[in-house]
């Protein structure tokens, strides 16, 4: 049995310098008439000879192109069990200072893409028979949407966290709000955000093609 301690902090982007090459690849896309759909899913685990303790995720990117325009989403899970020795979560008071950050790589370069900032969205707490407190579990999450009209300016909405895309404005490359346009073989990458930036990301995972096991549990969460 659980019961769910929700929580809400507010959080903007950092801009963090990152030098991370990690190689990964694959996608799925539904079409019908002037209608097309494409979903692709990263699971992200430690790095080979990483060790975070129980600590992982997925990001799922949906990309809707229709008459009207364009309509794209990330949503951007990951989950640590408390405490977490290796990244210093000791409690559920530490846990809620923590945020991480998404870094979507071109194919297998260091090329970036976009980014996303991941928040403190729950805590679960484990229950034996309803009783006994068995263990905690910290969820942080990024789900951002942007529709695209074919005429018009560009909406975003934001349930949580924040994305930002890579860009050029007068020539210069610049991150804007928006959602990164993933595509197959693209790379996601996990980095910690606060209270300590890290140089070198946690998770990795390759975009593939289509759903993947509980892709759809709590997606409206």
């Amino acid at each position: 049995m659980k019961s769910k301690l929700l929580a809400t902090l507010l959080g903007g982007l950092l801009a963090l310098p990152l030098s991370a090459t990690v190689s990964f690849a694959s996608g799925k896309a539904k079409s019908g008439g002037s209608k097309s759909e494409t979903t692709l899913q990263a699971k992200l685990i430690p790095l080979v000879g990483g060790s975070v303790g129980d600590f992982e995720g997925k990001v799922k990117y949906k990309k809707k192109t229709g008459s009207k325009g364009s309509e794209e989403e990330i949503d951007a899970k990951v989950e640590s069990e408390i405490p977490n020795a290796t990244l210093g979560i000791a409690d559920e008071n530490s846990a809620a200072d923590f945020s991480f950050l998404l870094v979507i790589l071109q194919g297998s370069t260091t090329t970036e893409k976009g980014r996303c900032t991941l928040l403190i969205k729950e805590i679960d707490f484990e229950y034996e028979q309803g009783v006994t407190l068995t263990g905690l579990e910290a969820g942080y999450a990024a789900k951002v949407k942007e529709k695209t009209p074919l005429t018009g300016v560009a909406t975003l909405s934001k349930k949580v966290g924040t994305c930002q895309v890579q860009t050029l404005v007068n020539n210069v490359l610049t991150a804007v709000d928006g959602v990164p346009d993933v595509a197959l073989g693209d790379t996601a990458a996990i980095y910690a955000l606060t209270p300590t930036p890290g140089s070198t990301p946690l998770l990795s995972g390759i975009f593939q093609s289509g759903h993947g096991d509980e892709d759809d549990e709590d997606d409206d969460d």
